[in-house]
């Protein structure tokens, strides 16, 4: 993905909508996709996991999640 394309992308949500990346090991990929996803704090965060998790019982926030060329599909 390329930065316009990306602009493009993140300018269909709110401007004050956090953005998230995946959390812990080494590297780099590509973005290729974006897409809204729901979470709220991870209540035992250790430092080998990310800082949210999905929330899935209704309580948490809204974020924009930058999906990298490898991760699945949420």
């Amino acid at each position: 993905m390329k930065v316009s394309e990306l602009i493009e992308r993140l300018s269909q949500f709110p401007p004050e909508m956090p953005v998230l990346v995946s959390g812990y090991e080494d590297g780099y990929n590509k973005v290729k996709d974006t897409t809204k996803v729901k979470v709220r704090k991870y209540k035992d965060e250790a430092w080998y996991f990310g800082s949210y998790e999905d929330a899935d019982n209704g309580k948490g926030f809204e974020a924009v999640f930058l999906m990298g060329e490898k991760e699945k599909s949420t």
